[in-house]
């Protein structure tokens, strides 16, 4: 049923957005049995709207997870019902999220591909904030590569979305992340801090060459927000 209701998630997708992908190259080539038999990775993005996660499902080969707030889960039973099915689970914005981290690291040690936005919120600007490090030590415990991506989407000029950009970066091999278990606890942090900044500057990386490719600046991007809604044209 999943593979099914991911299928016709990417047809939809495809057909509303019209997306336009770069860095195909980059994403892992892996089958399900690979996945499953070898574990998963982590797919790190930034935020802008709602629809990031089951855009960049939609794209990507795999099982996912995604953490959403615990919020939506309070809601009616039907939507808790098809974003449990879609791989969601809660996290509680600034609680303690111990069992959401054990959860992210199980899934993705057991094949899932986890998709995440280091930035911890959505950018309502399309600018790109700093970046938490839970990102890097669920990859670090996991011991799983991270794939970073960038999403961005067009606006026609009454601010509806009329499609979107998305470009995957090189792969932040597993190999370069700090052995949390074993390490010493204040070297690890550095070094989880760094691979963050890392991180978030890849991600901006991705985000300069959609705007490039599309002759835009991110402050023309950003012009006249409203409640995150773009009244200009972007991209």
């Amino acid at each position: 049923m999943y593979i099914v209701f991911r299928f016709l998630l990417s047809i939809y997708f495809n057909i509303k957005y019209k997306i336009r992908v770069y860095g195909r190259e980059n994403i892992p080539k892996l089958s399900h049995r690979d996945l499953k038999k070898n574990g998963g990775y982590v797919i790190a993005s930034n935020h802008q709207n709602y629809f990031d996660p089951p855009l960049l499902a939609a794209l990507v080969k795999g099982t996912f997870s995604f953490m959403a707030k615990k919020e939506l889960f309070e809601g009616g039973k039907p939507f808790k019902w098809l974003i449990t099915a879609l791989g969601a689970f809660p996290v509680e914005k600034g609680g303690d999220n111990g069992a959401a981290l054990d959860r992210a690291v199980s899934d993705v040690k057991s094949g899932r591909i986890l998709i995440i936005f280091p930035e911890g919120k959505r950018s309502f600007d399309g600018k790109i904030a700093r970046g938490k490090s839970g990102t890097a030590l669920i990859a670090a415990r996991a011991g799983k590569d991270i794939l970073p991506a960038c999403v961005m989407y067009r606006r026609n000029k009454k601010g509806k979305v009329i499609g979107a950009d998305v470009w995957f970066g090189e792969i932040i091999p597993s190999s370069e992340l700090p052995d949390t278990e074993n390490g010493d606890l204040r070297d690890n942090k550095d070094k989880l801090k760094n691979i963050t900044s890392r991180l978030i500057g890849d991600i901006t990386a991705l985000q300069g060459k959609i705007l490039e490719t599309n002759r835009f600046t991110i402050e023309e991007y950003a012009e006249h927000q409203v409640d995150g809604v773009t009244v200009k044209q972007s991209l």
